[in-house]
């Protein structure tokens, strides 16, 4: 069985958000379509919110996302976040964990007696909470149970055994009814594995293993049927009265059955609380304000359609519609309206996007002036809708809340927990304004810009470090296993990914031996002649494109696992260099060491190249060091983007720039000396010269023209061609310099930019 937690009781008030419109979220909202430069206060646009960036010295227009939402949740305890899309769930649950915000958060949010920023460090707070995101993100080929340990593994306290690791995962398997399937592989499109339902619940266990006494859930039931929503929903609810854990969710239409396990309950409509209390008096409250569920009729759709509807007609309102006459007790127009929508085949276009779907029902609903407080719904034979007042007040909605007796407990309770004369939490300490760089999902144009921002503020962040500033959090937890652990925990990860999938490896050898045996047929055993000396060149060169262009699969080595990594350092997984580490010796090193090896083997003794040992062994390790280098530039692209048809971009100008500059294409001595050292930048220049240098310093020409034989140095030969026959060496630690400053850059990226802020 799982241990018994720490009870934890949640309390939060005033929480408000507000994402200031600069750098790249001024990108993004506009991509989303977001009129920046409007006044309006549409949708969540607060008369204050300039006021709250000012004082955050944010000199731009913000949007605000949530305004003071409060709310209570104890051990034992379902919390539900209940609204409709965009009315800010997500938003206020990455909040409560303390995830890590782009705009400005205010408000406080305190565990049990201690504020969960200054009283609370990330390390504790990792330990003692769980977060499951709303994506199931999961490595494919691995199976439930190893998918399970590795997060045992790398999350619980190094001195605990592995045995006892184990036992953990055995229980909280069984706990969740996973146990039957721990063998089956996790699986992705294409590879069918496990159902939706038992990925969820996978996602769920590997929170569960560190026994958090808070669970954080972002719509549990999302992308789930029915049954398989109330067996994730039914689990929660157990662990929560059993194990007295702390569950708090956002979800989105739960069924009655699914509804009647939650015990709190935050309604939320355009980022402002509609309602915050017992989950059973909702029915009750809305009764009282005028607004009674019908028979028979789900509470939570009820409620969502409520409040959704209620800030349609407000934006509609803002921008100008129509408005009722006159509002009354209950926000309904004082003049008796009706609304008749009959089954129609040929029903005319509207603005109004439910339009499209009431053109199917027959519908009808009437509300007058003496019925203020009970709006009259009718639902006729074979509709499928309930349609209430069309003209309910959002502003109505959340006044009555205000002055409700429920709003007047909620305070009561939070200030027996606060205090009344509460402080509020310092959320700037874990918010990303102020040097720290930001990754948002923009268009592939937009990305570049991002690319650019991002590389501003790194360099940032950097000068401010050196100079012992602040910035940013970090995270040290001393108990977990240490990177090396770490490391060998990803390793073996990595390395079970490889043999399960060996597509893209076998694909890489395959290509190598075809390769090498298509040069030792074209180019077999060449002479010392001109022609012979030119197609060594030409060989040359077509070994280090072919290498060059193939390292653009390294920008596959990330971009697969981009968003896993991100939920996984969110949560605490493991350190950024760990992961480095383990990604770069299980993924390039086997890609870009043993295909070179089966190339020179094949192709060497076939092309008859300088057939001395010292030779043959410096054509393989300037060929692999290439390789690697040409394979860490891709690798670094591939973190600069989100979006892989941007760095495939970046990388096809980065390759052909970089051959352009090569040696065969353009001779050094034709351009001006002021851009020769461009060619000290390209990667096939430096290998390109080390090779010619190494095949051909001590060959001759030997050639028979009008009956003469005609011996020339080849060393004379290619010094024609810009060479320099004593920079074999210096090519050499040119390229590893490139190399480690591509790798160290790449590090620097994955620990300081790629960070999941929402």
């Amino acid at each position: 069985m799982m241990i018994n937690t720490l009870r934890a009781t949640v309390s939060f008030r005033n929480i408000s958000y507000t994402i200031p419109v600069q750098g790249p979220d001024l990108v993004s909202l506009k991509s989303l379509g977001v009129n920046i430069g409007s006044t309006s206060q549409l949708n969540g646009i607060s008369s204050n919110a300039q006021t709250i960036a000012n004082s955050h010295d944010i000199n731009a227009k913000s949007v605000q996302v949530l305004k003071n939402i409060s709310g209570v949740v104890k051990p034992g305890e379902i919390l539900a976040i209940l609204g409709a899309s965009g009315a800010g769930k997500s938003t206020l649950l990455d909040i409560l964990s303390r995830r890590e915000k782009c705009g400005v958060v205010t408000g406080k949010v305190q565990v049990n007696d201690k504020d969960i920023i200054s009283g609370i460090t990330a390390e504790e707070f990792h330990r003692m909470s769980g977060y499951v995101d709303q994506q199931d993100l999961h490595v494919a080929t691995a199976t439930v149970y190893e998918t399970v340990l590795t997060s045992a593994l790398l999350r619980l306290p190094q001195a605990m055994s592995r045995a006892a690791k184990e036992e953990r995962v055995r229980d909280v398997l069984q706990e969740l009814g996973l146990w039957t399937v721990r063998d089956s592989k996790i699986g992705k499109i294409g590879a069918r594995g496990i159902s939706g339902g038992e990925m969820r619940r996978v996602s769920i266990a590997c929170e569960l293993v560190t026994s958090p006494s808070i669970i954080f859930l972002d719509e549990p039931t999302s992308g789930l049927d029915a049954y398989n929503a109330f067996v994730v929903m039914d689990t929660l609810s157990k662990l929560a009265r059993r194990y007295g854990r702390t569950v708090i969710c956002t979800i989105h239409q739960p069924r009655t059955d699914i509804f009647s396990m939650f015990d709190q309950l935050i309604v939320l409509a355009a980022g402002q609380m509609c309602y915050s209390g017992p989950a059973e008096d909702i029915a009750n409250y809305l009764g009282t304000i005028g607004h009674p569920v019908p028979d028979g009729y789900n509470i939570a759709d009820f409620s969502i359609d409520l409040v959704q509807q209620a800030t349609v007609t407000s934006a509609k309102e803002l921008a100008g519609s129509p408005k009722p006459s006159t509002d009354n007790g209950a926000g309904v127009s004082e003049k008796s309206q009706t609304l008749s929508l009959e089954k129609s085949n040929d029903v005319q276009p509207s603005d109004d996007e439910w339009d499209p779907l009431l053109g199917t029902s027959s519908v009808s609903l009437t509300a007058t002036k003496h019925d203020n407080t009970k709006p009259e719904v009718t639902r006729q034979k074979g509709s499928q809708f309930i349609v209430y007042n069309a003209h309910v007040s959002l502003n109505r909605i959340l006044d009555s809340f205000q002055a409700s007796n429920q709003c007047k407990r909620i305070t009561e309770q939070l200030d027996s927990l606060t205090g009344p004369e509460w402080t509020a939490s310092p959320f700037d300490k874990v918010s990303s304004i102020g040097g720290v760089p930001h990754m948002r999902p923009v268009t592939p144009l937009q990305q570049v810009v991002v690319i650019f921002l991002n590389v501003y503020d790194l360099l940032t962040l950097l000068y401010n470090r050196l100079r012992g500033r602040r910035v940013g959090t970090s995270f040290k937890d001393e108990l977990r296993p240490p990177v090396f652990e770490q490391f060998k925990i990803l390793s073996a990860r990595i390395f079970r990914h490889l043999y399960r999938d060996p597509t893209l490896m076998l694909a890489n050898y395959a290509m190598s031996v075809f390769i090498g045996l298509m040069c030792g047929v074209l180019f077999y055993q060449l002479d010392s002649s001109v022609q012979g000396v030119q197609n060594r060149l030409g060989l040359i060169m077509f070994v280090l494109a072919f290498y060059g262009f193939g390292a653009t699969t390294s920008l596959l080595v990330f971009a697969e696992e981009r968003l896993l990594y991100l939920r996984e350092r969110a949560n605490a997984y493991y350190d950024p260099m760990a992961y480095f580490l383990a990604k770069v010796t299980f993924d390039l090193i086997p890609l870009r060491v043993v295909p070179p090896m089966l190339l020179t083997l094949i192709m060497y003794p076939m092309t008859g190249l300088a057939a001395t040992w010292h030779q043959f062994i410096k054509f393989f390790s300037t060929l692999v060091l290439f390789n690697l280098t040409t394979a860490s530039q891709m690798f670094f692209i591939g973190l600069l983007a989100e979006q892989l048809v941007v760095s495939n971009f970046l990388a096809s100008l980065v390759l052909l720039f970089s051959l352009l500059f090569g040696g065969l294409i353009l001779n050094k001595e034709s351009i001006p000396s002021i851009l020769q050292p461009l060619f000290g930048t390209s990667s096939f220049n430096l290998a390109y010269e080390a090779l010619a240098i190494n095949e051909l310093r001590y060959a001759h020409i030997e050639e028979v023209r009008f009956g003469l034989e005609i011996e020339v140095p080849t060393a004379a030969l290619i010094s024609s061609f810009g060479f320099n026959l004593q920079a074999f060496w210096p090519d050499i630690t040119f390229m590893f310099i490139v190399l480690a400053v591509s790798l160290g850059m790449s590090l620097l990226w994955l620990t300081f930019v790629i960070k999941e802020r929402r």
